[in-house]
């Protein structure tokens, strides 16, 4: 059915089984072997918070750095939200800043503070937004702005020029 087995097929198995075994029992001896001494000292792996950098001048926070590096959630928020206070920002920018530190704070830690900025800057934002013909945006910081209490003439005239739209 399969063929019939000759002398010499059986004879070249059994020298690849061999052979096979040989290697086999090569690497288990020559592996290297746990060891069952004690080390003088464990080895502890040490995590150690990033320092911060000590800029020569000062720095625009809503530039990306050139490096890039491990940040944590807090981390990310508070570069946001240096952004969103930076003077040197457009409303637009620093808005922006905001609702991307609004959105990653998920365990509300710096609620109070992101939206004390964005009760600041949705006015300016809405008004930015408009200026540049983005009626979404300039109506998701009317929204905002409205979900936070933000009440002024000029917040009333950002809202009732987006009413046609």
């Amino acid at each position: 059915m399969f063929g019939i087995a000759t002398n010499a097929s059986v004879r070249q198995w059994t020298l690849a089984a061999a052979g096979l075994g040989l290697v086999i029992a090569t690497a288990i001896a020559t592996a290297p072997k746990p060891s069952c001494k004690a080390q003088a000292r464990p080895s502890v792996l040490i995590i150690e918070p990033m320092p911060r950098v000590a800029w020569s001048e000062p720095r625009n926070p809503c530039e990306p750095v050139a490096t890039f590096h491990a940040r944590s959630t807090a981390m990310m928020i508070e570069e946001d939200l240096a952004c969103a206070r930076a003077a040197t920002a457009s409303p637009r920018r620093a808005y922006l800043a905001a609702m991307g530190a609004r959105w990653l704070d998920t365990d509300g830690a710096y609620t109070s503070e992101i939206n004390a900025e964005l009760r600041r800057l949705t006015r300016p934002a809405a008004e930015q937004f408009l200026a540049l013909k983005d009626y979404q945006n300039a109506a998701s910081a009317v929204l905002v702005g409205e979900s936070l209490g933000v009440e002024s003439p000029a917040f009333q005239a950002v809202i009732r020029v987006l009413a046609p739209r």
